[in-house]
């Protein structure tokens, strides 16, 4: 911000006020245990952060495309100029995004540490930094990190997968049975489908609805067919109406 005298009062004043608020975002946002002063040498020895810098002040991204600097990380810049209407500067090493610090490169591992000392996982972890830094890949540095971290592991409560369990096979047939329903087709009709567990013969009927008053009168037909089994399995879904449980 500029440092001149200036003769307007009221214009005086509004910079003064402007000038304050960037220090009172710049304070809080510097991480425990990590200095203004180390951001501000950091920022200045980060090519990338400073041709940031100089395109939030011209405007001119556009010439993302000429640089040939190899010190100067283009995917990084493409990701600032995505969020450059968020961005500002503060003096000529600082770049903020809204009123958090655009890390430089070469804190972003220590800031991961300070925030992960508590081992307190991804989400948290994350939630601290947002709230005094940000910078573009922050949460694969995360994730990374606490993958790595074999404290974090070592308590990582991980999702079990039970075997798949086979099904014994009925010792006769049309004694065990399956039931389900297949569609819509394409007329608005569903395929009640009847499969016995022992020989894997389906018996298949066209229906027009899922009802009960609908389901029974097939389920009577199939049975006077083939004979009583002892046991019809469906995933509970339309089977649970209590005039079908009653005839089963």
């Amino acid at each position: 911000m500029s440092r001149h005298p200036s003769d307007n009062p009221v214009k005086s004043r509004e910079q003064s006020i402007a000038e304050q608020y960037v220090r009172f975002v710049m304070s809080e946002a510097v991480p425990r245990a990590m200095t203004l002063d180390e951001v501000k040498m950091a920022s200045s020895k980060d090519k990338t952060i400073q041709k940031a810098i100089e395109f939030v002040r011209t405007g001119q991204w556009f010439k993302i495309k000429n640089i040939t600097d190899l010190e100067i990380d283009i995917e990084e810049l493409q990701a600032l100029r995505s969020i450059s209407g968020e961005l500002v500067t503060y003096g000529d090493t600082i770049l903020l995004r809204d009123n958090r610090i655009v890390l430089p490169s070469e804190l972003r591992v220590r800031a991961v540490n300070i925030a992960h000392e508590g081992h307190q996982g991804i989400t948290k972890t994350k939630a601290f930094l947002r709230s005094k830094i940000w910078f573009p890949g922050l949460n694969d540095r995360v994730d990374n990190a606490i993958k790595d971290c074999s404290a974090c592991q070592s308590v990582t409560h991980t999702k079990r997968i039970e075997p798949l369990r086979m099904s014994e096979l009925p010792e006769k047939p049309w004694a065990n049975l399956s039931a389900d329903f297949c569609g819509p087709l394409p007329s608005g009709d569903l395929l009640f489908v009847i499969t016995d567990e022992y020989s894997r013969y389906p018996v298949v009927e066209v229906i027009k609805s899922d009802s009960a008053s609908t389901v029974i009168p097939v389920l009577d037909k199939v049975i006077s067919t083939f004979g009583i089994p002892k046991v019809i399995k469906t995933d509970n879904g339309p089977f649970n109406s209590l005039r079908i449980q009653t005839i089963c």
